[in-house]
């Protein structure tokens, strides 16, 4: 499903070079649930930028599903995020003056050939599974962390795709809360068999993983179950 040959990020140039990733490769079937491990700058949020088509490697290769994301206009590569790949990110990213339905539907009014109808019940059952059927009208402010995140989920997962990423997506919330996102994702990764690949270094949402890549300093140090 995801194929990463030597993969690098390098940012800046002469004394302010960072390197951020440093010739990793990795292969992530279908249906998998991985986790990217390791501490703060490590290049786990690079990585899942390159794989989710929203940053660029400075060198190797990147496909998901058999087709390469280089060389890719910046049209194609939004064609490859709104149809392929689903995103929780840390900070929620939910816009304050929609409902929690409008911001579930909102990356769904861009797909073509999806109809009102079924967008609407896209949103409905998405808002249902994962346990907020009753403050679909709620806005961001009237819910709790646990909460936007799991509209963050839904939001991911409206658009059927084949990966969903999520970058640290339990940092802002209670441990509790946390392993409670991370179980519905699990979850719905077995019932779907959507890719579900997810950066943190929590060490509770490691052993939940059914695969740890480790990353330190931008290099791929191990990987196991």
């Amino acid at each position: 499903m995801i194929h990463i040959e030597a993969v690098s990020r390098v940012f800046g140039a002469g004394p302010t070079r960072t390197v951020a990733l440093a010739d990793v490769s990795l292969e992530i079937e279908q249906g998998e649930f991985v986790a990217v491990a390791g501490p703060s700058g490590s290049g786990k949020t690079s990585l899942l930028n390159i794989i989710g088509a929203l940053d660029e490697p400075t060198g190797g290769t990147v496909r998901i599903d058999g087709k390469p994301l280089s060389g890719l206009s910046q049209d194609e590569r939004a064609r490859v995020r709104l149809e392929t790949i689903g995103f929780v990110f840390q900070q929620f990213n939910l816009i304050p003056v929609l409902s929690a339905a409008e911001n579930v539907e909102l990356p769904l009014l861009f797909r073509t050939g999806l109809r009102g109808a079924e967008r609407r019940e896209r949103v409905r059952t998405g808002l249902e599974r994962v346990g907020l059927a009753g403050k679909s009208g709620h806005r961001p402010a009237e819910l709790s962390g646990g909460e936007l995140q799991r509209v963050a989920i839904a939001r991911a997962l409206a658009g059927r795709p084949a990966v969903v990423l999520a970058d640290e997506p339990t940092a802002n919330l209670d441990r509790e809360t946390g392993a409670a996102v991370v179980a519905l994702m699990h979850e719905l990764n077995r019932e779907r068999g959507t890719t579900f690949l997810y950066a943190t270094h929590d060490p509770e949402l490691i052993r939940l993983a059914g695969r740890v890549l480790r990353l330190r300093d931008g290099r791929l140090t191990a990987e196991g179950a």
